[in-house]
C-alpha cells in the first residue's frame, strides 16, 4: 500500500508535510441517458507517485471525454488549545470542458483503498460534496451543500472548501470523483430568504402575492403602494395611488387586479378603499365604501368578489370589483382585525381581536359566531382556496386549525404560545407560513401540525406574510424594515 505525502497548502503558522494515505479513485458517471445505461470513467490519479496538497493531477471523467483535468487537493491547518491538525478542506479542479455544463461533480473521501463507507467531510456528516456545473461555466453548491462553498475562479475552473472541515488528512487514503447529470436541489420554502433592499426601509404593514407568486404588492403604512413583477427582485413605487395610511392589501390570482384599504392618515380619521385593474399601475377611490377605520381585505380568485373589515365597525362586501358595497350588519359591530376569503368568494372567516371567529359560507349575507375557541387576541386568518381549511393566529397565544370551514377548531401545541402576527396558506391548506413579530418565521408542510423555526430568516418585526398558491414563494414584509421573500427568483 502506497504512502503519499501531502503539503499543508492553507496552514496557519506551520509549513510543514506530513504523510497522508491518499489517491484518487474512481469516479463514475451515473447518468440516465436515452438507453438507460450506466457508464463509467475509471480513474487513478496518482499512481505510486507522491503528490503533495497544493499539488493538481490530472485526470479525465466521463462528461470530459478525453480531457484532462486538473485535480488539486486542499488541506488547512486548524488550531486548537495545545493542539492542532491538517484537515481535508477542499477541491480545486481545473480544466473543465463545457461538455461538463449542466452535471454535478461528487467527491467522496475513504480511510482506506477497500473502505465502502466514506467518511464524513463536511458539515458534521456531510459524505458527498456536490458542485453543480451551470450552463453558464459557473459554479455552484449543488444538493445538501450545507457547509460547503464555490468559488468560480474561471469559466473552466472552481475551488470547493468545506467551510467547516470535519476529516484529518491523516485519516484519508482516497477521494472519488463523479460526474453525473444534475440534480435539481429542491430547498423546502422557508430554509433561505433573500432581503429585497430595493424595496426600501419603511413602514410596511401588509403585502399581497399573485398566484404564481411573481406579482407583489405591498403597502406602506406611511405612503404609497409598491408593486413587483420579478417576485420582489425589483419595486415600483405606485404615486398614484396617493400617500395614504394603507393597512391591507388583496391581489387576484393573475395579479392584475388589487384593493386596498386605507386606515386613514392619521390612524383616527378613517379612509376609503382604493382599486386597481391594472396591477397598481393606476387606482379608483371607492367613495360608496365610505370613510372608516379599514384594517383588511380579501378578494375572490378573479378579484370580483372584495370583503373587507373596520375596526369598530361591520364587515363589507362587493360583487363588483369594489365599485359599490354592502354593509354586512348581521356580522354584528365589533372590532374586527382579519379577513379571508376562498377562490369563488362565497367562504368568508373573519377574526375579532379580542373576540371570536366568525364564518360566513354565502359570501358575507349571514354569519356563524364560533364560540369554541373563546376570545382571544386574533391577528390573521387565511383559508384554503375550498374554504374547508383554515388557520388563524392570536398574539401570545396558539396557532389554531380547522378543516370543517370553522365549524371545529384545533389548537396545534407545536407551534408554542409566540407573538402571531400573520399567517398564510397555500391553495390546498397544507402548507402555511406564520410570523412572530419580533421573532422569526415558521412554516408547516403538514397543515400545522408540526412547525419548523427558520432562524435564517433573522428575527425581525415581522407583520405579514403572503404564498403563492402552491406554497413554494413567500414573501413578507418587516414592520419599519424591508420586504424579504422565499423560494423566489
Amino acid at each position: 500500500m502506497p504512502i503519499f505525502d501531502f503539503e499543508d497548502s492553507g496552514a496557519s503558522g506551520r509549513g510543514t508535510k506530513k504523510p497522508l494515505k491518499l489517491f484518487l479513485g474512481t469516479g463514475v458517471l451515473v447518468g440516465a441517458l436515452a438507453l438507460g445505461s450506466t457508464f463509467a470513467a475509471n480513474i487513478n490519479l496518482n499512481g505510486d507517485s507522491n503528490v503533495e496538497f497544493g499539488q493538481g493531477v490530472t485526470q479525465t471523467v466521463a462528461c470530459s471525454g478525453s480531457q484532462s483535468l486538473t485535480v488539486t487537493p486542499l488541506s488547512t491547518f486548524v488550531n486548537s488549545s495545545g493542539t492542532g491538525e491538517s484537515k481535508f478542506s477542499g477541491i480545486r479542479v481545473d480544466n473543465i470542458p463545457t461538455t461538463c455544463q449542466d452535471r454535478d461533480f461528487i467527491f467522496s473521501a475513504y480511510n482506506d483503498e477497500a473502505a465502502s463507507t466514506a467518511l464524513a467531510i463536511f458539515n458534521t456528516s456531510g459524505t458527498q460534496a456536490v458542485v453543480y456545473m451551470k450552463s453558464d461555466n459557473t459554479f455552484e453548491v449543488g444538493m445538501g451543500g450545507t457547509g460547503l462553498s464555490v468559488m468560480t475562479n474561471s469559466a473552466s475552473t472552481f475551488t470547493l472548501t468545506f467551510t467547516a472541515p470535519v476529516t484529518s488528512a491523516d485519516d484519508v487514503y482516497k477521494v472519488t470523483i463523479e460526474s453525473t447529470a444534475h440534480t435539481v436541489v429542491t430547498e423546502p420554502v422557508g430554509v433561505t430568504w433573500t432581503e429585497r433592499t430595493t424595496s426600501g426601509i419603511r413602514t410596511w404593514f401588509s403585502i399581497a402575492s399573485s398566484s404564481d407568486g411573481s406579482k407583489l404588492a405591498a403597502v406602506d403604512a406611511y405612503g404609497y403602494i409598491y408593486t413587483s413583477a420579478d417576485s420582489g427582485a425589483t419595486w415600483t413605487e405606485r404615486t398614484t395611488s396617493g400617500q395614504r395610511g394603507w393597512f391591507s392589501i388583496a391581489s387576484s390570482s393573475d395579479g392584475s387586479k388589487l384593493a386596498a384599504v386605507n386606515n386613514g392618515s392619521s390612524f383616527l380619521s378613517g379612509g376609503l378603499i382604493y382599486t386597481s385593474s391594472d396591477s397598481g399601475a393606476t387606482w379608483t377611490e371607492r367613495t360608496t365604501s365610505g370613510s372608516r377605520k379599514w384594517n383588511a381585505i380579501a378578494s375572490s380568485s378573479d378579484g370580483s368578489k372584495l370583503a373587507a373589515v373596520a375596526a369598530n365597525g361591520y364587515i363589507y362586501t362587493s360583487s363588483d370589483s369594489g365599485a359599490t358595497w354592502t354593509e354586512q350588519t348581521t356580522s354584528g359591530l365589533r372590532n374586527w382585525r382579519h379577513i379571508a376569503s376562498s377562490s369563488d368568494g362565497s367562504k368568508l372567516a373573519a377574526v375579532v381581536y379580542s373576540g371570536l371567529i366568525y364564518t360566513s359560507s354565502d359570501s358575507g349575507a349571514t354569519w356563524t359566531e364560533r364560540t369554541t375557541l373563546g376570545n382571544i387576541s386574533w391577528q390573521s386568518i387565511t383559508s384554503s382556496s375550498d374554504g374547508s381549511k383554515l388557520a388563524a393566529v392570536g398574539y401570545y397565544n396558539f396557532i389554531y386549525t380547522s378543516t370543517d370551514s370553522g365549524a371545529t377548531w384545533t389548537e396545534q401545541a407545536t407551534s408554542g404560545i409566540k407573538g402571531w402576527i400573520s399567517i398564510t396558506s397555500s391553495s390546498d391548506g397544507s402548507k402555511l407560513a406564520a410570523v412572530v413579530f419580533g421573532g422569526y418565521i415558521y412554516t408547516s408542510t403538514d397543515s400545522g401540525a408540526t412547525w419548523t423555526e427558520r432562524t435564517t430568516s433573522g428575527s425581525r418585526s415581522w407583520y405579514r406574510i403572503a404564498s403563492s398558491s402552491d406554497g413554494n414563494k413567500l414573501a413578507t414584509v418587516v414592520y419599519g424594515g424591508r420586504i424579504y421573500t422565499s423560494g423566489g427568483s
